[in-house]
């Protein structure tokens, strides 16, 4: 893959035959003539007058996916236990059972105009591996994370969560919406307390 700089991390090959498309990993580049464009010499300052920067308006959503592993239950400890088996069947097993999570969040902006991101996908990537994947991966979501004390972890719940958990730390443009995929079929999204549908 290539990263935001354009380079390909270690392990990945560049392919080139002749003038055309250079294909590293899953990512081409278009070559003029038989190179391709690399950067030059820093510009010095007197050079650099005549040029300029043309930002482009307009609200962009970028999103980052992550995945976890977890346990849960689905249990509402002031019903009976009868209760609880008729409204989550299998999902109530006292033992537990897990699933492996798949986590999409959405910021929502303009592009900064001396950088063009609208956020950094690295420092998202962090955010969420911090604040999410780390105090969730392989834990029992019931018993294990601290922002979830209390809480019935249904798929539901756990986009609510996610969302203050990251909302008050997005640094740049807006949080927009938290998918949670507790399997290929199933999931849930959350786009704040005041949604603009």
């Amino acid at each position: 893959m290539l990263t935001r700089a354009g380079l390909a991390p270690a392990g990945h090959r560049a392919s080139q035959k002749g003038p055309g498309p250079l294909t590293i990993g899953a990512f081409s580049a278009v070559l003029i003539g038989s190179s391709m464009l690399k950067p030059t010499s820093k510009p010095s300052a007197a050079s650099r007058k005549g040029q300029s920067v043309r930002a482009l308006r307009g609200t962009v959503f970028v999103t980052r996916q992550v995945h976890f592993n977890a346990a849960h239950r689905l249990h509402n400890p002031t019903k009976s236990a009868r209760w609880n088996a008729e409204k989550y069947g299998l999902c109530n097993n006292p033992r537990w059972h897990g699933h492996n999570y798949v986590l999409e969040v959405t910021v929502a902006g303009e592009p900064d105009p001396e950088t063009g991101y609208l956020f950094d996908l690295g420092e998202l990537k962090n955010l969420l591996e911090e604040r999410i994947v780390k105090p969730c991966d392989h834990r029992n979501l019931n018993e294990e994370v601290p922002f979830l004390r209390d809480v019935i972890p249904s798929t539901e719940n756990l986009v609510i969560a996610f969302w203050q958990e990251l909302e008050p730390r997005i640094p740049r443009g807006r949080l927009h919406s938290i998918k949670l995929y507790e399997t290929p079929r199933n999931y849930a999204e959350y786009r704040g307390p005041h949604p603009s549908l």
